[in-house]
């Protein structure tokens, strides 16, 4: 990384720059992209913080949004135009300041170009951050929400899901009134672990509330969730996505048990628990809007 930077002014003009010195430079960029935008920037930032926006960034996303216009006119599944991936307040306060600045003082936006470029579809990115300080909702055509309660927020605590889960639909359909998609909700599961009583190779019972990463838990999961969807799906939300299909490897941290085990298949494709769960509701939810019928073999 340090052989693709170089020092600008100073003693050491032309040098490589260390990365000491490039995450200076990241910092002052942050701290610059935060009084542009009027705010007060968090304490103890980070290089890091950026978290990948930048100039280039900024261009590639609109290089991609032009190809894809072309690419893709009329495919049923690319109904819609995804500007970017999940973002927080901070980085779309920089990545605000970058575009602008890429795209020399004119205050096009990367969702605004992608609609000139198709005005037929609605365009939206994927959020995790809180409602009252998103920096792209207003301009966007669906709000696509992140969650994963019980698990990252209050782990453990089954009984909070579906409290949270109506305050979180309530508050982004209340603020901006505009259609709501569930991008990602789910939990982490081992397969063939269960919260049982046994003794001796006897099962006595199960335990309630299940244990985390067992079968049990991840069900209840997808359960208090699919329970507000159904309610709130007359009024506001139009889409659910569970996250995930399969397990996938990730790189080892605390946090993962041989990689993410959120996928309701394992890796070699055998399916949890959760899987029949979903099959039966998908079924129902196909058949009640008469798009789909159930086969009778």
């Amino acid at each position: 990384m340090d052989s693709l930077f170089a020092i600008l002014d100073g003693v050491r003009r032309g040098l490589p720059a260390s990365k000491a010195t490039i995450a200076r430079s990241i910092r002052t960029a942050i701290l610059g992209a935060y009084r542009v935008k009027n705010r007060v920037p968090p304490p103890e930032i980070k290089a890091h913080s950026t978290r990948t926006v930048g100039a280039s960034s900024a261009v590639r996303h609109r290089a991609f949004a032009d190809s894809f216009a072309k690419r893709q006119p009329g495919l049923p599944s690319t109904c819609f135009r995804r500007t970017t991936a999940d973002s927080s307040l901070g980085r779309r306060i920089l990545q605000a300041a970058v575009i602008q600045l890429v795209t020399m003082g004119n205050r096009v936006t990367i969702i605004a170009h992608t609609k000139d470029l198709d005005s037929t579809r609605p365009v939206t990115y994927v959020s995790n951050a809180n409602f009252e300080r998103d920096q792209g909702a207003p301009y966007v055509d669906v709000i696509c929400v992140n969650s994963y309660f019980s698990w990252y927020h209050d782990p453990g605590h089954l009984e909070v899901i579906q409290l949270q889960l109506n305050n979180q639909f309530d508050n982004w359909y209340d603020k901006y009134q505009k259609p709501i998609i569930q991008t990602e909700y789910g939990a982490d599961t081992i397969p063939g672990f269960h919260s049982c009583f046994t003794h001796e190779y006897a099962v006595f019972g199960f335990q309630d509330p299940p244990l985390m990463f067992t079968e049990e838990y991840q069900a209840l999961v997808l359960k208090h969730y699919h329970s507000v969807l159904d309610e709130k799906r007359t009024k506001c939300v139009i889409g659910e996505l569970i996250w995930n299909f399969a397990d996938f490897m990730t790189a080892q941290t605390v946090t993962r048990v041989v990689g993410n085990k959120k996928g309701i298949f394992t890796r070699q494709r055998q399916p949890k628990s959760s899987a029949f769960i979903l099959r039966d509701r998908y079924w129902k939810l196909a058949n009640s809007t008469g798009y789909l019928h159930k086969p009778t073999v």
